[in-house]
């Protein structure tokens, strides 16, 4: 194995663990209607998904190197992996909050929909904008069988013979979790309330109209 190779390995397995997260998004937000009259209520309903994170990756390197003047390490075999798991969902929209704990698989994706109601008692033009976020747990697992010699130059007479220490072996498995999540994009469905209309003066004579027979019956029917 290399020393760039070396150098590569190593560093896959002790870099710091950076946060990984998977991808969400609002699959559809809609209502039941976009117009309406003052005191009406609306339905509006939401379904949004999360992709899990999986990630693994080793390899072996089972050839002893060559030997080389000074410090020499040899990586054998190395394995790290990352699962996410969904942990929280919440979505925003007017006010409310909806907040989803999932029983979701290590590394696997999620889906789920949310239905509210709003009242809208007062004429105008509301935006109702849905957003919201989630959270993850991701577990890291790290595996690696290195060994490690000193080679020095015993030639003095200006050539190369090498000699080594013999190998040291060293193990290492390391497990570790941190948290990640992100937000997702927000949407938004503008709802127009308008005023009840008031009957025309002639729809309301026809109405008075016809509530006199009914009184004239009531009062013969009293008689």
């Amino acid at each position: 194995m290399s020393a760039a190779r070396n150098r590569f390995v190593m560093g896959a397995l002790l870099a710091p663990m950076l946060a990984v997260a998977g991808s969400g998004q609002i699959d559809s937000f809609g209502a039941g209607a976009t117009t309406v009259v003052e005191g009406s209520t609306v339905n509006f309903f939401a379904a949004f998904s999360v992709t899990g994170y999986s990630y693994s990756d080793g390899g072996s390197d089972l050839n002893e190197p060559a030997p080389m003047e000074g410090p020499q390490f040899w990586m054998l075999n190395w394995y790290r992996s990352e699962q996410e798991t969904v942990r929280e969902v919440q979505l925003y929209a007017d006010g409310q909050t909806f907040i989803d704990m999932p029983s979701a698989a290590p590394g696997s994706g999620y889906s789920g929909a949310w239905n509210f109601s709003v009242l809208y008692p007062t004429p105008g033009n509301y935006a109702v904008t849905l957003s919201g976020s989630w959270l993850s747990d991701v577990s890291v697992y790290t595996s690696s069988e290195s060994a490690s010699r000193e080679c020095i130059n015993i030639d003095t007479g200006g050539g190369i013979t090498l000699q080594c220490t013999s190998w040291q072996y060293s193990y290492s498995d390391m497990t570790d979790t941190y948290s990640t999540g992100g937000g997702f994009s927000s949407q938004t469905i503008n709802i127009e309330v308008q005023t009840t209309p008031v009957p025309e003066p002639s729809t309301v004579l026809l109405l008075a109209l016809g509530l006199i027979p009914v009184l004239r019956w009531s009062r013969f029917g009293q008689a």
